[in-house]
């Protein structure tokens, strides 16, 4: 006995892997946001310890790449948060020098220095304390790491000017992905000691 299969029978078949691909579909997007995340929270991480690693082991600074520095004060290394960069909208930089303005910006390794955060993710939340630079309209998107004990400077800047270098009292970076919601926080404490919660 030959029996064909009956147009219910076959719109119930391609429901259920209808179905089934949407759940796969959603699914592997969380993954992705996911690992967008990850990979923003873990380059803006990496970037942080190396500036503060940096700083703690930096010599006397020689050469040209170090103008001006005092050449007896070792080096500095700092993070600038750059979260209204025309070109890649959040991105995280490591630098060389006082404060990202001054013009020590030269690394070995170029493509080691900068973090672009990927399309779908952003800088969302970003709030550093520092007992000098409370006065309201004060930029305050750079760290940098003390020498000898790795403690993080605030560079506080009015109108892309130094006022104002401070011991960080409190630091939180919210980092977020934009399509899924999902966001992780990175807390930097006094002392440099970084914690993601």
């Amino acid at each position: 006995m030959n029996r064909a299969y009956s147009i219910v029978e076959l719109l119930i078949v391609i429901s259920i892997g209808i179905i089934v691909t949407v759940i796969i579909v959603s699914g592997y997007s969380r993954f992705l946001d996911g690992q967008r995340l990850n990979s923003a929270v873990e380059g803006t991480i990496s970037l942080l310890q190396k500036a503060r690693n940096q700083t703690l082991s930096a010599l006397k600074c020689e050469g040209s790449a170090c103008a001006g520095v005092h050449p007896e004060s070792g080096t500095f290394y700092g993070v600038h948060f750059d979260d209204n960069a025309a070109s890649s909208p959040n991105r995280v930089i490591r630098f060389r020098g006082n404060d990202y303005g001054d013009g020590n910006k030269v690394f070995d390794n170029p493509g080691d220095d900068f973090v672009n955060f990927p399309k779908a993710v952003s800088l969302s939340s970003f709030s550093l304390t520092a007992s000098t630079c409370s006065i309201g309209g004060l930029e305050d998107e750079e760290l940098v790491f003390e020498r000898i004990s790795g403690d993080v400077l605030m560079i506080c800047k009015l109108e892309g000017v130094v006022v104002a270098t401070s011991t960080l009292t409190s630091g939180t970076i919210t980092i977020t992905s934009d399509s899924s919601g999902l966001s992780k926080t990175i807390t930097i404490l006094p002392t440099g000691v970084i914690q993601v919660q």
